[in-house]
């Protein structure tokens, strides 16, 4: 039985005694045990989201996006020279230089 290691990893506690009573020679078995192995799977895929080990290909698009996201803030975040002029002027910290 191939499928015993996947799915004695992803529900802690069951012997792989106990996956050959579940499925062999009981009538469905072949249908229970695909199942299992599809819950087994996206188990393993979940858990290894959450513990950062995720696809190459997935880290890159990760790494792009955040790097996006810092560009389009620090864009937010600054303003021209002459926003700043202007601001200071409205302040009182900075006037014209002909009064």
């Amino acid at each position: 039985m191939l499928a015993a290691p996947v799915l004695c990893q992803v529900f802690k506690g069951v012997l792989p005694s106990d996956l050959a009573e579940k499925y062999l020679g009981v009538e469905h078995g072949a249908h229970a045990l695909e199942f299992d192995l599809e819950i087994a799977m996206e188990i393993q895929n979940q858990r290894e989201q959450a513990m950062g080990k995720v696809a190459q290909k997935d880290q890159a698009a990760g790494a792009v996006a955040r790097r996006d996201q810092k560009r389009a803030r620090r864009n937010k975040e600054t303003i021209s020279g002459s926003e700043m002029l202007e601001h200071l002027k409205k302040k009182g910290f900075a006037r014209d230089d002909d009064t």
